[in-house]
């Protein structure tokens, strides 16, 4: 496997592993080990993707998909539609589809159900805390959407925060 970057806006098809921090909160909806809690108090998803399929498979790409904060709802609410992002990826589903099949396949049981899960995404070179280059996702693809018409809106923490508040409930794709 090379070390070269997937090059920015390249879309590969991907498997998503999370690699288990051992962090739970049944009342969030975190079990199973699968939540990372950071000395920030930060907690997440340690993720790992793979290329699956074409030119760069084998390729891995590590990421963290927020899912709290102790600084605000931003790194929250980013994880929440990056997660359903990636579950309409996968299953086909548009994100204006609201049919019974669609609302069940965006529930989870647990993270286990998302573990190994395979989708397309549209990939982007960042730089690291480190200054160095290193891919990411830019945005799950939707098989039935155009380019512009389902991008992920990109969220700046001061905006949001001052226009979310913390809910009590659980995620709605953790209810049943």
């Amino acid at each position: 496997m090379s070390n070269k970057l997937v090059p920015a806006g390249k879309v590969v098809k991907l498997k998503l592993s999370i690699r288990r921090g051992n962090y739970n909160d049944p009342s969030q909806g975190w079990t199973d080990g699968y939540a990372t809690k950071a000395s920030t108090g930060s907690i997440y998803l340690n993720v790992e993707y793979s290329v699956t399929e074409g030119v760069y498979e084998g390729r891995k790409i590590f990421s963290q998909i927020g899912l709290n904060s102790p600084k605000g709802p931003w790194w929250r609410r980013r994880g929440r539609l990056l997660i359903l992002s990636i579950l309409n990826s996968a299953h086909g589903f548009s994100p204006n589809d609201l049919s019974k099949k669609s609302l069940t396949a965006r529930r989870l049981g647990s993270f286990k159900d998302i573990d190994g899960i395979e989708f397309s995404a549209r990939i982007k070179v960042v730089k690291n805390q480190k200054g160095q280059l290193q891919n990411d996702i830019d945005e799950p693809i939707v098989p039935d959407a155009s380019d512009t018409q389902f991008a992920q809106p990109r969220l700046k923490q001061k905006d949001v925060t001052s226009k979310l508040t913390q809910v009590a409930t659980g995620p709605i794709w953790m209810q049943r």
